[in-house]
């Protein structure tokens, strides 16, 4: 289809001019020359700008690539002896910190907020760096470093999570306080023999005969409650630090520290079934 002007004298192309001389831009007053043809595709692709260009590859890629971020074991490991610490008290022969050593082991310790990060490109990056061509793909230069920019706070941004592990919400905090107060009530058994830790961490009942008969529903509830506890611990560490799916891992994590804890105190079932004091 073509459009004539109002001159009749020459058609004028609908969407580009390819003829070898230089004829008015409609709409600008300006001209442009048989290398550089002009078509609103062109015009829209000269207002985006390198701006939305850049935010809309670094979109593409998000979408595309998958950073993963693995369980922090060494960080989940120091949160739970923090955590039996505060529950059980400092093991024997360990002195306790001192205090306002380290934010974390305050009792009214915040967890450490995520750092902000900026969804936009780095400070110092040109968004004014020009598009080759205009042929609908801009240059590889451009390409390139958009591609870099947007890897670069995917991936820094991943192993910022990675080194992040908290254990101090409101929730794990209420869990902490009520196994802390019920531990007063059952460390006479466990210094007794009575009760200990399976091989999951869960409290368990080691000798009930030695437990006069009036007391051995109060015994049965309060080990009952602290398996309660502990059960629903796991859950809150891991929906706090975002990750419901590290709970298998936390779980595995706090299991292994109980443990290790509980060999210093009293007594722990072994694997195989058998009771076991250090």
């Amino acid at each position: 289809m073509k459009q004539w002007n109002s001159g009749r004298t020459q058609p004028v192309p609908l969407l580009a001019v390819t003829a070898p001389v230089s004829m008015s831009q409609p709409g600008t007053g300006g001209t442009v020359s048989s290398r550089e043809p002009w078509s609103p595709g062109r015009r829209l692709v000269r207002r985006l700008g390198g701006t939305s260009m850049a935010l809309a590859l670094m979109v593409l890629v998000g979408a595309c690539v998958t950073i993963n971020v693995y369980f922090p074991a060494p960080e989940a490991k120091a949160a739970a002896d923090r955590f039996i610490e505060r529950v059980w008290g400092a093991e024997p022969g360990v002195a306790a910190p001192a205090a306002g050593q380290g934010a974390e082991t305050a009792p009214d310790a915040a967890p450490k907020q995520p750092e902000k990060r900026s969804a936009l490109p780095p400070e110092g990056f040109d968004h004014a760096a020009p598009l080759a061509g205009l042929d609908g793909a801009p240059s590889g230069t451009m390409l390139q470093r958009v591609l870099d920019a947007a890897l670069a706070l995917m991936v820094a941004d991943a192993h910022a999570q990675a080194g992040r592990f908290s254990a101090r919400s409101a929730p794990v905090q209420r869990i902490e306080a009520s196994m802390a107060a019920r531990h007063a009530q059952l460390e006479p058994y466990y210094d007794a023999g009575v009760i200990g830790l399976d091989e999951q961490a869960l409290v368990a009942v080691r000798n009930m005969n030695a437990v006069p008969l009036a007391q051995r529903a109060a015994l049965n509830a309060l080990i009952d409650a602290d398996n309660r506890d502990r059960q629903a611990l796991y859950r809150a560490v891991a929906e706090e630090n975002g990750h419901p799916e590290w709970e298998a891992e936390i779980r595995a994590v706090w299991t292994d520290r109980w443990l290790a804890s509980a060999r210093q105190r009293g007594w722990y079932l072994r694997r195989g079934g058998s009771w076991v004091r250090q």
